[in-house]
């Protein structure tokens, strides 16, 4: 349950977020302290997301095909509201009266005080403030209006007279962010993913700056849901539109740069190789364009690729390296700037002063996103320093993030995916596949099929080496119809339930496949050209499997292995430009 299963839930704290700035027009910017109210409830709205709204993983299967209700009991506060509001029936020709003869200072004045309620939660008030009034109001004004209804409709309930409220201001001021906004919110909550495109796809055109306003999550899911083969002109739209409206930018580099990339090839399919190749300046991680390098969806601009990426790939990593290191002299405590610069240092090669840098981040049960993905990724540098027979320090530091709620946090999950591996390459096969099984049986987490065989995986793996070879051959011969979007999973587990002929003909069939293909050029790629360490157990698979002249020349046709000019040295030369005192111990 991460993002669309809670959203009524949340739709107050949504809507707020994307609404209320537009209500500020209404109430004047000429009035401070109304600016500032409405600022403390995109505060407070922030606030309050940060502390219960439950979002996760990029991946959206899990929220597809799910309907969605507010469960309202009646010790809520439907229960007090009164009978007579709009939401049940109209106001009284009386309150038409009131309400036409209202100058605008004294609707500005209601306006102002609704948004005072609302901030206090005390939405009753706030609805039977502006239900009287709504009559009568045309326009500007009584879209204005309806947009502060809105979240307290949300909150108190009133589901079903969103959509309703929604066509109501659609119908007077269908180009504004706020409507829109709303739009999105409703095709989202009844799984339509395409309305959900298309009304965002308006957003980047009408106001992109609000696209910020959304969850990142839902952003790239109705980016991923609409990736489909009868949807694939809304989805390039959307790509290209958001990728023009600056959005990902303020949810960090690996956001953004997962977008820059998408656009790439977008415009290479449209054969605007110019535009495509313009955009390769704005790539942050120099494993973005390595990614581009070998893959021969992005041949046509390979040359550009390599002037970009220079010899060895150091150009790129020296400018990376250089931008995050300056930012971390300047913030030596802030999180992503220290999880971006042990992704430079791991990069470089210079693995200790990666393993340094990570000791700087403290596992605690509040840990954020970045704070554990800086702590795994030092623990990848720490792994790449060590022989298989030492690293129980690195597989210790994951334990620790394991223990952490992976419902709140999806970063634990990524690291119990690698803790199961490496448990499994350390001989701890109990460990492995107790770890494994203890995910798979987690209702709670609704994990998305492809974290799903990961941990499928790594269970065949320790079940072969326990004995239980029958359940794991069952269990890897499965996986080949079930997780078809986790090749490389796939084939890892066949190979630990010693099915080589059948790893062999899926990773033949895989290569073929365009979804499937990009994982599997990664992993046949010489050890050391990605910066990821893995198990030299798997590892070994995929070499093996290379050597193979049908994998070989299967491989050949998507994508090459990345030529030796372009390999990363160890050891780097970096700017001399470190952080100006260690990082305190953060969380």
């Amino acid at each position: 349950m991460r993002i669309l299963s809670k959203l009524f839930f949340n739709v107050p704290v949504l809507i707020i977020r994307t609404v209320i700035p537009f209500i500020a027009t209404v109430v004047s910017a000429k009035e401070p302290t109304s600016l500032k109210m409405l600022l403390a409830i995109n505060y407070r709205a922030e606030e309050k997301e940060n502390k219960d709204v439950t979002v996760g993983t990029s991946n959206n299967e899990e929220i597809a095909g799910k309907t969605f209700s507010a469960d309202v009991s009646p010790s809520s506060a439907v229960s007090t509201l009164r009978n007579d509001t709009s939401s049940q029936t109209p106001p009284s020709d009386k309150s038409n009266r009131i309400a036409f003869t209202l100058s605008p200072d004294r609707l500005r004045d209601k306006m102002e005080q609704a948004t005072k309620l609302t901030h206090e939660n005390n939405c009753p008030a706030s609805l039977a403030l502006l239900d009287p009034i709504i009559p009568s109001l045309k326009g500007h004004e009584r879209v204005a209006a309806q947009l502060l209804r809105i979240p307290c409709l949300a909150t108190l309930g009133y589901d079903t007279q969103i959509p309703t409220t929604y066509e109501d201001i659609k119908a007077i001021e269908p180009e504004n962010g706020a409507v829109i906004s709303v739009g999105i919110l409703i095709a989202l909550a009844s799984d339509d993913f395409s309305a959900a495109g298309e009304r965002l796809l308006l957003l980047t055109d009408k106001d992109p700056a609000r696209v910020d306003h959304f969850e990142t999550d839902m952003v790239q899911a109705i980016l991923n849901q609409n990736n489909t083969p009868n949807r694939q002109a809304l989805w390039q739209k959307l790509v290209l539109g958001l990728v023009h409206s600056s959005w990902g930018i303020s949810a960090g580099p690996d956001v953004r740069d997962s977008l820059i990339k998408k656009a790439i090839s977008v415009y290479l399919k449209k054969h605007q190789v110019e535009d495509a190749a313009d955009f390769l300046s704005e790539i942050n991680d120099p494993e973005r364009l390595i990614e581009m390098a070998i893959s021969r969806d992005y041949e046509a601009i390979w040359p550009e690729i390599e002037r970009h990426l220079g010899v060895h790939s150091q150009e790129k990593i020296t400018q990376f390296s250089s931008f995050w290191l300056r930012a971390l002299s300047d913030q030596p405590d802030n999180p992503l700037f220290i999880d971006q610069s042990i992704h430079a240092f791991t990069l470089s090669g210079r693995f200790e002063d990666a393993v340094r840098l990570g000791e700087s981040f403290q596992i605690i049960s509040d840990s954020n996103e970045i704070t554990i993905k800086g702590i795994v990724a030092a623990t990848n540098a720490q792994l790449a320093l060590t022989t298989s027979g030492k690293i129980s320090a690195p597989i210790f530091r994951l334990q620790q993030i394991s223990m952490l709620d992976p419902a709140r946090n999806p970063e634990v999950l990524h690291a119990d995916v690698k803790l199961a591996e490496w448990l499994n390459q350390s001989g701890r096969y109990y460990e492995a596949r107790t770890l494994s099984e203890k995910m798979l049986s987690n209702l709670d987490l609704s994990l998305t099929s492809k974290e799903i065989a990961w941990f499928q995986r790594s269970a065949v793996c320790s079940m072969m080496q326990l004995g239980q070879r029958a359940q794991a051959g069952q269990m890897a011969i499965e996986m080949v119809q079930s997780h078809l979007n986790n090749a490389q999973a796939v084939v890892e587990a066949l190979f630990c339930a010693g099915k080589p002929k059948e790893a062999v003909n899926f990773t033949l069939q895989a290569l073929q496949n365009p979804l499937q293909s990009d994982s599997l050029l990664k992993v046949l790629q010489p050890t050391g050209v990605f910066s990821e360490v893995r198990p030299p157990q798997l590892q070994h698979f995929w070499v093996k499997l290379y050597e193979i002249p049908a994998v070989e020349r299967a491989f050949s046709k998507t994508g090459r292995r990345l030529p030796e000019r372009l390999r990363v040295q160890e050891n780097v030369a970096l700017p001399l430009l470190m952080h100006n005192s260690l990082p305190t111990i953060i969380s």
